[in-house]
């Protein structure tokens, strides 16, 4: 039992990166184009289905802002995205890898 929990504690701090927010390392279990990989599917799936709203000043405003934010996040790095989508709820939300 003992040589699978040296193993286990291997895997897990192989496993372990850094968290550029808190400076604390932290299991991560997808890489970074992964993480990127699922944002784009997700964020094609939810433009597909609320659609993206036609207002193209709005669009400019919003993605301004957006870019402002990203000057202080702790992955500038990201592809940072910030569509308004045609939805009656007044909402944010964020999906992986920089999509907002």
């Amino acid at each position: 039992m003992k040589p699978f929990r040296v193993a286990l504690v291997l895997l897990v701090a192989c496993g372990c990166a850094t968290n550029p927010a808190t400076g604390r390392r932290q299991l991560i279990l997808m890489s970074e184009q992964e993480e990127i990989q699922l944002g784009r599917q997700s964020d094609a799936e939810i433009r597909a289905q609320m659609g993206v709203y036609d207002d193209p000043d709005l669009q400019a405003y919003v993605r301004a802002v957006g870019a402002r934010l990203v000057t202080a996040a702790h992955r500038p790095h990201l592809p940072w995205t910030f569509p308004v989508v045609d939805e009656a709820a007044i909402n944010a939300f964020a999906l992986p890898g920089g999509f907002i």
